[in-house]
C-alpha cells in the first residue's frame, strides 16, 4: 500500500499517499485478501487459523465466537467437527479456502479480494463459488467482493 510517488492509489475512497501511518493501518484493516491456497499457517489447525487474527485484533469478540464459526462453516457446506481440528496438510484445497474465507468473514472487511478461487477445484467444488460472495454480502451488505480468476487455468 505504498505506490510510487508519481502514481496515485485510491483505495476505499482514500488516497494512500496522502494518509498518515495510523490512517494507512486503519485502511489496511478494512481490506482482506484470500490467497488461492487459503493462506493458512501450517502449524495451526483450522480453528486456530480462523480465530488467531480475531484474537490479536479484537479479543473482546472471542467469547461465543465458536457459534458464529460453526454457523459460517455449516452455511458454506462444511461440517465444523470434521474441519476445525485439521492441520492444513490434512485439508483438501477447498477446506483450506473455506477456513481462510471464514477467518476473513469474522473480521468483516469492507473490501475482500479472492485470488483464483477456482484453481485446483473440481467442477462440483467450483459450483460453490457463488455462495462465498453471497455469504460475504449477507454479513456485510455494503462491502465489495472481488474475485480475481485466471480463466485460462480453470
Amino acid at each position: 500500500m505504498q505506490p510510487d510517488r508519481d502514481l496515485k492509489l485510491v483505495l476505499l475512497g482514500a488516497e494512500v499517499n496522502a494518509l498518515r501511518m495510523e490512517e494507512r493501518i486503519a485502511l489496511r484493516a478494512r481490506v482482506a485478501f484470500l490467497p488461492a491456497a487459503g493462506g493458512l499457517l501450517s502449524d495451526l489447525n483450522a480453528w486456530e487459523n480462523i480465530v488467531l487474527p480475531l484474537g490479536c485484533h479484537f479479543p473482546e469478540r472471542l467469547p461465543g465466537i465458536a457459534v458464529e464459526v460453526h454457523g459460517l462453516l455449516t452455511g458454506l457446506g462444511m461440517a465444523p467437527e470434521m474441519l476445525l481440528g485439521k492441520l492444513p496438510e490434512e485439508m483438501t484445497l477447498l477446506e483450506k479456502k473455506i477456513a481462510g474465507f471464514v477467518r476473513i468473514l469474522l473480521e468483516a472487511p469492507d473490501l475482500v479480494l479472492v485470488e483464483n478461487f477456482a484453481a485446483g477445484l473440481d467442477r462440483a467444488e467450483r459450483m460453490r463459488i457463488p455462495y462465498f460472495a453471497a455469504t460475504y454480502h449477507a454479513s456485510h451488505p455494503g462491502g465489495t467482493f472481488v474475485q480475481l480468476e485466471d480463466v485460462l487455468g480453470v
